[in-house]
C-alpha cells in the first residue's frame, strides 16, 4: 500500500512537470452537432467517460456554469452551456462547446467559444478571449490530476485502514480463541484429574468389596467345617 501511495505521488509529480514543460494547449478544430468549429484541446491520460464527468463538475465547481452533456458516440461526449457570461473569457455572451474524445489511452478535451455561427473563438480574431479559454483549460488539466491522484489516494488510505482494522480485529480474535482455548484446556486438565481421582477411589473401593468377599467366604467355610466338627462330637441337633 504504502508503495502505491508513493507510485501515485511520484506519478502526479511527473504529470504536473511533464505538463510545465510543454505547452499543453493546442488550436484545432472539432465537430459538434455536424458543425466543425474552431477549437482549443488538451490531451487527459484517462478515458473519456471519466474525464467528461470531471469535466462536467469542473465548470460548476470553479464557474458555477451548468454544461450538459448532448451527445454520445462509442468514444466520445459532447457538453454544451448556451448564452454564458463568463467576462474572464468575454464581456459578450456565448455557447460554449466541450468535447470529450478518446482516442488510444488518452482523451482530448476539446472547446469552442462560439459568439455566433461564424464567428468563433481563434488565437487571430479573439486573441484575448482565446488565451483566457486556454488557461482555463490548463486549470482543468490540474484540477484533473489534482482530483484524480486525491481520490486515488483516498480509496488506498482507506483500503489500508481498513485492512489494519481488519488485521487488529483478527488479531483480537486470535487473542480471545487462545484465551478459550486455555481455559478449556484448564478445564480438560481439571476433569483429567478429577477422573483419575475417582478412577483410584473406584480401584481402592474394588479392592476392599474383594477382600470383604474373600473374607466372607473364609467364613462361610469356617462356620461349615465348626458345623461338622460339633455334629461329630455332638451329633445332630
Amino acid at each position: 500500500m504504502a508503495r502505491t501511495l508513493l507510485l501515485l505521488a511520484f506519478l502526479l509529480i511527473s504529470v504536473f512537470s511533464f505538463a510545465q514543460s510543454r505547452n499543453l494547449v493546442t488550436e484545432g478544430y472539432t465537430e459538434f452537432k455536424k458543425e466543425r468549429y474552431n477549437s482549443l484541446n488538451v490531451s487527459i491520460d484517462a478515458s473519456y467517460d471519466l474525464v467528461a464527468d470531471y469535466l462536467e463538475d469542473f465548470w460548476d465547481d470553479r464557474y458555477e456554469i451548468d454544461v450538459d452533456k448532448f451527445d454520445k458516440d462509442k468514444n466520445a461526449l459532447a457538453l454544451s452551456a448556451e448564452q454564458v457570461g463568463l467576462p474572464r473569457i468575454s464581456d459578450k455572451n456565448f455557447d460554449l462547446y466541450l468535447k470529450a474524445a478518446e482516442s488510444g489511452r488518452s482523451t482530448t478535451v476539446s472547446a469552442s467559444v462560439v459568439f455566433a455561427e461564424n464567428d468563433v473563438v481563434t488565437s487571430q480574431n479573439h486573441a484575448t478571449a482565446y488565451r483566457a479559454t486556454e488557461g482555463i483549460l490548463e486549470e482543468f488539466y490540474q484540477y484533473f490530476y489534482s482530483r484524480y491522484f486525491d481520490e486515488q489516494m483516498e480509496e488506498v488510505r482507506k483500503e489500508l485502514d481498513d485492512i489494519r482494522d481488519d488485521g487488529q480485529d483478527a488479531t483480537d480474535d486470535a487473542d480471545k480463541a487462545c484465551k478459550k482455548i486455555r481455559k478449556y484446556e484448564e478445564k480438560i486438565a481439571k476433569l483429567q484429574r478429577k477422573i483419575e481421582k475417582e478412577r483410584e477411589e473406584v480401584a481402592d473401593e474394588l479392592d476392599t468389596a474383594e477382600e470383604k468377599s474373600r473374607r466372607s467366604r473364609e467364613l462361610e467355610d469356617r462356620l461349615r467345617e465348626l458345623q461338622r466338627a460339633r455334629a461329630k462330637y455332638l451329633g445332630a441337633g
